[in-house]
């Protein structure tokens, strides 16, 4: 269904100002939540141009494209192993398009969108070595209704979304491929013979990252079945799509019904107050040529996170496998005990301890005092019952108790 970026912005701005939310923009979760001794979240760090702000709720929604809550405190996992994730894209407008002359609404069903004209010459392209990857392309009205005007998806790039230094390259690599994309189009379709870039988007588009480790984890055979669950909460008509890694293919299997999504594909399972909405909900991907279900593996922990390539990604105290790792959970589970209590009973804990400290040390002094003095008494105890008669004797007696001395000490 294609929309007007803008109004669909003010709209959208509007009707939750009038419910009453409050809308943090700018802002993005930094680092893992802070949970309390239920294993619940109890406050998540916010990042707001610079500056740090703490924020508690009794429920928390992850919306992010990258798991932002998801991919903290084993709550979730990577749905694809490494280097078999859907690919990134970076989405475009176009202005200068007849797009009287073009075909700008997504195709019917069972009906392929991506325009076949441009697609043909993109793929020539790329065996010329103009343009090094590409993905559709569908450049119809997506995110503009507007005359002259179409969004576009054909730039593609493979990364790791969990790495920085990867999303960065992907993103700037995408950014190059954009003007040579479009003057491949500009040469294919006289619809786009006086196109021009009018804007791109702000950042790269992840199609996959980490999954919620929900109640329940929704099938491709149960997506397409006829039946549907109980707890089933909302439908979904949009074709099962899959990006292929590493090259322009795409699979696509058209729905005869819609797909069932059930409420327990979107309560963690491990987390009491967290909830995951789109790609975070708990499911498996399936290749409809194929039939097999692609790989789950488990986030990979070190130090506290999830390295990649040197990477790390602050979560807390680690969680490995085996003894060690065991030892480091109880020793976390402590700390966060300690955290639940409350900031003057921490306090008072602390003094007592302290005060305990001092007086044990103060015992200790003393009873040393009162040794040495002891000693000492009974050194002059000895000179004075033996009597000057033989004074090199005395001295010897006196080196023999002061040694004794200095060894009890």
């Amino acid at each position: 269904m294609p929309f007007e970026a803008e109004i669909y912005r003010r709209v959208a701005r509007e009707m939750l100002e009038e419910a009453g939310v409050t809308c943090l923009w700018q802002t993005s979760v930094c680092g893992a939540p802070e949970l309390a001794r239920d294993a619940s979240i109890r406050a998540v760090t916010l990042s707001t141009a610079g500056f740090l702000s703490r924020l508690e709720a009794d429920m928390f929604i992850d919306c992010s494209a990258s798991g932002a809550l998801v991919g903290h405190h084993g709550f979730g996992s990577f749905r694809s192993a490494r280097g078999a994730a859907q690919p990134l894209s970076l989405c475009f407008h176009l202005g200068g398009v007849d797009t009287e002359k073009s075909r700008v609404l997504v195709r019917h069903d069972n009906e392929r969108s991506a325009n076949p004209v441009l697609r043909a010459a993109l793929e020539a392209a790329m065996k010329a070595g103009r343009i090094r990857s590409f993905g559709g392309p569908w450049a119809v009205w997506g995110s503009t209704i507007r005359p002259g005007f179409v969004s576009v998806n054909a730039t593609r790039a493979t990364a790791d979304v969990t790495d920085p230094v990867e999303i960065a390259e992907a993103t700037a690599l995408m950014r190059r491929e954009i003007p040579e994309i479009v003057d491949v189009m500009r040469g294919a379709d006289p619809a786009f013979r006086e196109a021009y870039v009018s804007q791109t988007a702000t950042a790269s588009g992840f199609r996959e990252c980490r999954e919620l480790a929900a109640f329940h984890r929704v099938t491709a055979t149960e997506f397409v079945s006829d039946e549907r669950p109980a707890d089933t909460i909302a439908l979904a008509a949009h074709p099962m799509d899959r990006h292929l890694a590493g090259s322009s293919g795409q699979n696509l299997s058209f729905l005869k019904k819609p797909g069932a999504i059930p409420l327990s594909a979107l309560i963690s399972a491990k987390c009491p107050n967290l909830l995951a909405a789109g790609c975070r909900a708990g499911g498996v991907c399936l290749d409809p040529r194929t039939g097999t279900v692609h790989g789950h593996r488990p986030s990979r922990r070190h130090g506290g996170g999830d390295v990649r390539q040197g990477w790390t990604c602050p979560q807390g105290p680690g969680r490995g496998n085996g003894r060690r790792g065991a030892q480091a959970s109880q020793r976390f589970d402590r700390i966060r005990q300690w955290h639940d209590f409350p900031m003057k009973i921490r306090v008072l804990f602390v003094l007592a301890l302290a005060a305990a400290v001092l007086f044990g040390w103060w015992l200790l002094a003393n009873s040393a005092e009162r040794q040495i003095r002891k000693l000492f008494d009974q050194v002059a105890h000895e000179l004075e019952k033996s009597g000057p008669e033989n004074p090199f004797q005395e001295l010897s007696k006196a080196k023999a108790l002061a040694r004794h001395v200095g060894a009890r000490l």
